[in-house]
């Protein structure tokens, strides 16, 4: 009988640890897939500029960055 018990919390020792991986794997597929989908509009900008030979708005630094936003909003005012 305690041979019995023994492999029996054994295995269920092994089940949680695969269960675990998976719960931690998907959480890990989760943030990857998130941060990803995330970027890929900023790569797509920044090659986009890059070809064309600019400098991106954000490469500039913070004044670069406000000059173009308030040359937007005073654009959308007008």
């Amino acid at each position: 009988m305690i041979i019995h018990d023994a492999a029996d919390a054994f295995v269920t020792l092994i089940y949680a640890a695969l269960i675990w991986a998976w719960v931690l794997g998907a959480a890990a597929g989760l943030a990857l897939s998130t941060l990803f989908f995330a970027a890929r509009p900023l790569v797509a900008t920044t090659t986009r500029a890059i070809r064309r030979g600019i400098r991106p708005i954000w490469a500039g630094g913070r004044a670069r960055l406000a000059r173009a936003r308030s040359k937007r909003d005073y654009g959308e005012a007008a």
